[in-house]
């Protein structure tokens, strides 16, 4: 009888283990190809040496590009050999301005696609309206759409605060590539829900103003209900290398492409400011 309470519990185990949502306790890639984008007069974080460091950290098993000042030629070279992409800049539904002032229209990226023949698995837009026309916009050049599995989009319909998205982003992001205590990986609802409890509670904990860094402002939250989710609402960072087709490989340093020279003073166009350091809670 002893015996076969043992193979019963080893039964049970070995159930419980085939039962469980293996993607959820897959390990996270490495390697990963992260392209993170200015738009020319876009207000942003991503053009701030301090913010650039966090995105480092948090990105430091990852190939990280921060681009303050790329073409539309090299901005879609960027976006199509990538799995992971966010983008701080102008836009409205038919068109993304990029670093250099460059318009890229929803038919470039949909040209580009039709060449490549595939995309990011996750693309965040932050720009006014890059959703409203559910027609015509980028998610669909991108070939996402709303029943697509493995790859998603997020974006906005309405008129976007930069400032704010980009700080609940940073958070969304630390908070879905890390992993939980039980070792799965957060959805993208996960996440979104995630970040907007964790700005609530330094806020009530009165971190407003600790220098730029810790800075959160109650509009941060709100984020989380102003952006769609269009595609796989689930996804997770273990999807990311097998969704793309984008492999990745050895780690090089985060690259961090300047602001081009101003061609009256000679100076950056964009300066970058330095602040103090300050340690993420994640």
């Amino acid at each position: 009888m002893q015996y076969h309470n043992i193979d019963k519990a080893l039964l049970v185990a070995i159930l419980i283990f085939l039962l469980l949502p293996k993607i959820c306790l897959s390990a996270a890639p490495s390697g990963l190809n992260v392209y993170l984008a200015k738009g020319k007069g876009a207000v942003t974080i991503l053009d701030k040496k301090n913010y650039q460091e966090v995105f480092k950290r948090i990105f430091a098993s990852h190939k990280l590009t921060i681009d303050t000042s790329s073409g539309a030629n090299d901005f879609l070279d960027h976006l199509f050999s990538s799995n992971l992409v966010y983008l701080s800049m102008h836009a409205n539904p038919d068109l993304l301005q990029v670093g250099n002032g460059d318009k890229v229209y929803v038919v470039d990226v949909s040209r580009r696609y039709r060449e490549v023949g595939r995309a990011p698995g996750l693309v965040i837009v932050v720009g006014c309206k890059v959703l409203e026309n559910a027609k015509n916009n980028i998610a669909r050049a991108l070939r996402i759409e709303s029943d697509s599995e493995g790859k998603a989009f997020i974006g906005f319909t309405s008129f976007t605060p930069g400032l704010f998205c980009d700080r609940y982003f940073r958070v969304f992001l630390a908070a879905w590539l890390k992993a939980k205590p039980d070792r799965s990986y957060r959805t993208l609802e996960e996440a979104r829900v995630y970040a907007r409890e964790f700005i609530e509670n330094r806020i009530a904990q009165g971190y407003t103003g600790q220098g730029e860094i810790g800075k959160f402002m109650p509009l941060d939250a709100r984020v989380a209900g102003w952006f769609k989710i269009i595609g796989d609402s689930g996804l997770r960072v273990t999807d990311l290398g097998r969704s793309s087709g984008v492999s990745g490989g050895a780690l090089p340093t985060p690259s961090v492409i300047p602001p081009r020279p101003n061609p009256v003073s000679g100076q950056p166009s964009s300066p970058v400011p330095s602040g103090r350091k300050w340690k993420p809670a994640w």
